[in-house]
């Protein structure tokens, strides 16, 4: 039997961590025979490290230190699922490095306990997250809004559809809510009042996923913290929307989950499977007009909750305040542990839909004539060519402030000049690509 444990140590359940593929360097290697022969015993102590290139183990592998398993090792053999009181036992693809299901489980913070459970394996790329702004840290456009559409957290749409009242809103983590995560950023909803008569009415925050080749056909888990003041039920679908240009298929919906909030955090998760899109036909403008919609239902009526595919109809209480924290979306089966990406990277993934700042042009005119200001280059490439306002204009010795020529990665701005003279103007600009 090929076994490979892990001590637990003075820890309550034990931890598997320090997985990665290449080493930082070679300092306290142990070196581990290629082959571990049935009956034998190799300890790896703490604070030591060992590389493990194509090992074959049939006796027992005991880690207290730090395992590296480089790119391209086999461990031969898929290690058998085992039972112990002592170790956490893990069962490795015996191909790839992967942890298969085994005799462990895994909680949101790593701490290995009893049971079969699968593991997404270990770390990640930096990107496993596919919702961007999960953790609601990046509100270009204001920390509030009322409005349906696009107006506060970025990257997310806020539909009312009816007559109801809510405001949608930013608020930050006290000591109240950091036990459960660390994200500093809450979405706050204020159900203030609700609409209970309108056909096909609704209250949804919803992201467009760009691409839907991305995650079709995907096993995807969707995970978020939320709870509400007062007790009550939401949902979650996922889109497919096949973008725009000539005639693309109909857009999918898939089947909703239902989440019971109460008045204290809790964190949710839904595995779902993203359908196929073997036979659909994507818009002929590109795929970057295509979207998986992520959507997160707080009302519904029957007719709402029979065309966005909810389990029932959602009428929370007027008054009620949701809050949720902390979303993301991965590959896989397992909802692992929020992906706390740098601030100036999230702000850069959401300026390739929004962005906003300032512009100058000036100079001297000889004529009495419209007269090229400049060029904004925008910090990140839009998706597509971005819808351009102008704000807040200060003009001298000119005016009809204009843009054009829109394009990924920037515009240029002219204006009117006022005779013969030295010329200047300023305006705050915001680019648009949201879906």
């Amino acid at each position: 039997m090929d076994i490979i444990s892990f001590n637990e140590g003075s820890t309550a359940n034990g931890r598997i961590e320090n997985f990665i593929e290449n080493p930082d360097s070679t300092s306290g290697v142990v070196t581990v025979p290629s082959v571990i022969a049935a009956g034998e015993t190799i300890t790896i102590p703490a604070g030591r490290t060992a590389v493990l290139p194509n090992i074959q183990i049939d006796g027992t592998l005991n880690v207290d230190g730090t395992v590296f398993i480089p790119s391209g090792s086999t461990l031969s053999g898929v290690v058998e699922k085992v039972t112990s009181t002592d170790n956490a036992i893990v069962r490795f693809n015996g191909t790839t490095g992967d942890v298969q299901n085994s005799a462990i489980t895994v909680d949101d913070l790593g701490n290995v306990g009893s049971g079969s459970q699968s593991f997404n394996g270990f770390g990640g790329s930096g990107f496993k997250n596919y919702i961007i702004n999960g953790g609601f840290g990046i509100w270009q456009r204001g920390t509030s809004q009322t409005a349906s559409g696009y107006g506060s957290a970025d990257r997310w749409s806020f539909n009312n559809v009816g007559t109801s009242t809510r405001t949608i809103y930013k608020t930050i983590a006290t000591d109240t809510d950091r036990p459960y995560f660390n994200s500093s950023g809450i979405l706050a909803t204020t159900l203030t009042t609700l609409d209970t008569t309108t056909t096909s009415r609704a209250i949804r925050h919803s992201q467009p996923i760009e691409d839907v080749t991305r995650l079709a056909g995907k096993t995807v888990t969707l995970s978020f913290w939320a709870r509400a003041t007062v007790a009550m039920p939401i949902e979650t679908t996922s889109q497919q929307v096949f973008g725009t240009g000539g005639s693309p298929s109909s857009a999918v919906v898939s089947n909703g989950t239902r989440h019971q909030l109460t008045t204290g955090w809790q964190k949710f998760s839904t595995t779902v499977t993203i359908p196929s899109i073997l036979g659909k036909t994507i818009g002929t403008d590109g795929v970057h007009t295509s979207c998986t919609n992520i959507k997160f239902h707080l009302m519904a009526d029957s007719a709402t909750a029979t065309s966005e595919g909810l389990t029932g109809t959602l009428q929370p209480a007027n008054g009620t305040i949701v809050f949720i924290a902390e979303v993301q979306l991965e590959e896989g089966s397992i909802a692992t542990p929020f992906e706390q990406r740098p601030y100036g990277l999230e702000l850069s993934l959401c300026q390739r839909y929004y962005e906003t700042g300032i512009l100058y042009g000036g100079g001297f005119i000889a004529l009495n004539a419209g007269v090229r200001t400049g060029t904004v280059y925008y910090n990140s490439s839009k998706r597509t060519a971005a819808s351009i306002a102008l704000s807040n204009i200060a003009y001298t010795n000119c005016n009809s402030l204009t843009a054009e020529n829109s394009s990924l990665d920037g515009f240029g701005h002219y204006v009117s000049a006022i005779g013969t003279n030295v010329y200047g103007v300023s305006a705050t600009f915001t680019a648009s690509a949201e879906f």
